[in-house]
């Protein structure tokens, strides 16, 4: 199977910080484990490109970058597979 890995590391805004930080340790040990199992993988980080001062104008902004990335692995027959460090993306 195609896996499109779609890294989202913020929490509270924050990118890799606090539980922002979990989606890179995911991604570590999730992609060769996939690899292993006979899967193709790509990862994608999903970043804010304009910081919102805001948490909730940041979260919809990932939340909105998030959603382009799934059409775009869906489209491309892949599964995707969201690694998030905040419950607000999923």
């Amino acid at each position: 199977m195609d896996v499109s890995l779609l890294v989202v590391p913020y929490d509270s805004a924050r990118e890799s910080w606090s539980m922002g930080a979990g989606p890179a340790r995911l991604l570590a040990e999730l992609k060769p484990q996939l690899g292993y199992a006979g899967h193709r993988c790509i990862s994608e980080v999903i970043r804010l490109q304009d910081p919102s001062p805001t948490e909730i104008n940041s979260s919809f902004a990932l939340n909105r970058q998030l959603a382009e990335q799934v059409r775009q692995a869906h489209t491309q027959g892949r599964f995707p597979l969201v690694l998030a460090g905040n419950c607000g993306h999923r």
